[in-house]
């Protein structure tokens, strides 16, 4: 039957939404127990290729190449790659036209965005190959994880962030073709989370995905109210997933965890295998990590920096998203020879829950404020009913931005919360000097 709904789901879903994913799949079922220098041999390959493409369409690249004097033949390994400078989302920012290939219409482009974990919208194109390996690869992780092709699976991210937002047909079919059950987690009460449970039970859902945070608070419900859910696995992503959300989520309901860790704009993968490690995928990119940085007297992290050999209509070579990895250089049990980290140390989202029973999930905020022309934004609730939103518009923001911002955001907090909406340029920022979008004064 798993071989059955495998096919179809495929064979549908890449003529219905002009994907490539079952080829890809059919790949990294095969790449996952290649030997370490097949991989090596594999990304060695794939970066010469991307490094010629970058230097010949990406004026980017090109100008790069040509102030420190470098032709293409100097990058022929991942040892070279220290060669080119490390960039940020602000470099993305600031040269998505000269990064996007000049011939990237041949690559079936995709203009996406993503809001990241530091909640600043980032724009950029995927290609075709590219995408698609990335589902290939989440379909893989999934079975890691126990998933069978057939499994209706709840989703438990930022569906229906936007109230009346326009019906979206392709969004639609995906989700049909799929068995997937979306349950938004923009904001939940008792009453909304009830309901999620009596959808569970009549799908007969074994599979839940979704935020680490929004997934622990479900969880907390279900064991402070006695409500039973025997999940096949829960599969986690976007946040990092803490030892408490971790055992929270198992112990409501009586099934393991898997972890997992996407970077789409720069083709960064990890995935918890079955016995429970943190691979690095090798198929969508290099990742290279960086000197030593000291998180406390007694753990020491590296910044991952991603080169996506996968994307060929924007470029994206040696880039640093801020996320902190704690490694490992012991090999796995599971018989995949992928590298292995011990630990993601991401950046950790915030939840709001107000003296109403409502709670808002941050990772859910970064997909509804891209939807507005914003440079920045924070939010910073000042107590259990009481918020207030700190934006920095661009030179495309419109005066009824301000209504509809505060209307989306009193639809998911309640009609009791207070929001006051403040146009600024300073935001406050912490010790560490980096943005965080929320800021929490009340425990």
């Amino acid at each position: 039957m798993d071989t059955f709904f495998k096919i179809l789901i495929f064979k549908i879903t890449d003529f219905t939404q002009n994907t490539d994913i079952y080829k890809w799949y059919e790949f990294v079922r095969q790449s996952q127990f290649w030997s370490k220098a097949e991989i090596e041999a594999y990304q060695n390959e794939r970066l010469q290729r991307l490094i010629r493409h970058a230097y010949g369409n990406s004026p980017f690249y090109n100008k790069a190449f040509e102030s420190l004097k470098l032709k293409p033949n100097d990058i022929k390994s991942i040892e070279d790659l220290h060669k080119l400078p490390v960039i940020r989302r602000e470099d993305i920012s600031k040269n998505f036209g000269d990064l996007l290939a000049l011939n990237y219409k041949l690559f079936s482009p995709q203009f996406r965005s993503t809001g990241g974990t530091t909640g600043k919208p980032l724009k950029y194109v995927s290609d075709l190959d590219s995408w698609s390996l990335g589902w290939a690869l989440k379909f893989r992780s999934w079975e890691w994880a126990g998933y069978k092709f057939g499994d209706k699976v709840g989703l438990f991210g930022g569906a229906s962030l936007i109230p009346n937002q326009h019906f979206n047909l392709n969004r639609f079919l995906w989700n049909k073709i799929n068995r997937f059950y979306p349950f938004s987690v923009t904001h939940v009460d008792a009453a909304i989370l009830d309901k999620y449970i009596n959808s569970i039970y009549k799908n007969n859902i074994k599979i839940i995905r979704g935020y680490p945070s929004s997934i622990n608070y479900f969880a907390k419900y279900c064991l402070e109210n006695s409500i039973s859910i025997d999940l096949k696995t829960v599969i986690t992503t976007a946040e990092v997933l803490t030892t408490e959300y971790r055992e929270n989520i198992e112990r409501a309901f009586n099934c393991k965890v898997f972890n997992t860790y996407g970077c789409a704009d720069a083709g960064g993968n990890i995935s918890e295998c079955k016995a429970h490690r943190l691979h690095i995928s090798p198929e969508p990119s290099i990742l290279e990590l960086s000197s030593y940085q000291e998180i406390d007297s007694q753990i020491k992290a590296q910044e991952m920096v991603f080169t996506n050999i996968s994307n060929y209509a924007m470029p994206i070579i040696r880039y640093a998203p801020g996320d902190l990895v704690i490694t490992d250089n012991s090999t796995c049990s599971c018989g995949v020879n992928s590298r292995l980290v011990s630990e993601i140390i991401g950046r950790k989202t915030d939840i709001l829950e107000f003296r109403n029973g409502r709670v808002l999930g941050g990772p859910a905020l970064t997909l509804i404020f891209r939807k507005f022309n914003l440079e920045n934004y924070q939010i910073i609730q000042n107590n259990l009913s009481e918020i207030d939103i700190n934006i920095k518009p661009n030179n495309n923001y419109r005066s009824y931005e301000d209504e509809e911002i505060i209307s989306i955001m009193r639809y998911h907090v309640g009609q009791d919360v207070t929001i006051k909406l403040n146009h600024t340029k300073e935001f406050i920022l912490p010790k560490s000097g980096k943005h965080c979008f929320i800021i929490k004064k009340v425990n």
